[in-house]
């Protein structure tokens, strides 16, 4: 997952914002992050703006549940912005209440600069 996010961060400030699913495990004091989905071709993307909207997602998640059993599921999304220090925009944070809304369990939210990522973790 870090040789993906140094690749996303190269090319960031010059790029369509990106994004996607994030899939792994937490524990009592552990994040891991697994893998995330990538940014595909039907989704909405823009030099400011990401919305997933490609089914592909919706079937790695299927696949997820269904090859791994539970052991490893969806932990929350991820995105791109076209900062070097990002933070989350009111758009963000409306988006991000409504999955974890949604969700009913702890929920993690990355979003990608060009020199370092926020992290926010909903527990």
């Amino acid at each position: 997952m870090m040789k993906r996010i140094v690749q996303i961060q190269k090319s960031v400030l010059t790029n369509y914002e990106s994004g996607g699913m994030l899939f792994g495990v937490i524990r009592p004091g552990e994040l891991t992050i697994s893998f995330a989905t990538p940014a595909y071709p039907d989704d909405k993307r823009s030099k400011t703006e990401f919305v997933r909207r490609d089914k592909r997602h919706l079937k790695v998640l299927d696949s997820v549940w269904h090859r791994f059993g539970g052991t490893i599921g969806y932990l929350g999304e991820w995105h791109s912005h076209p900062e070097s220090v990002p933070h989350p925009s009111y758009v963000d944070k409306k988006g991000w209440n409504a999955v974890e809304k949604k969700s009913g369990k702890p929920i993690v939210f990355l979003i990608i600069g060009s020199e370092k990522v926020y992290l926010e973790c909903r527990i």
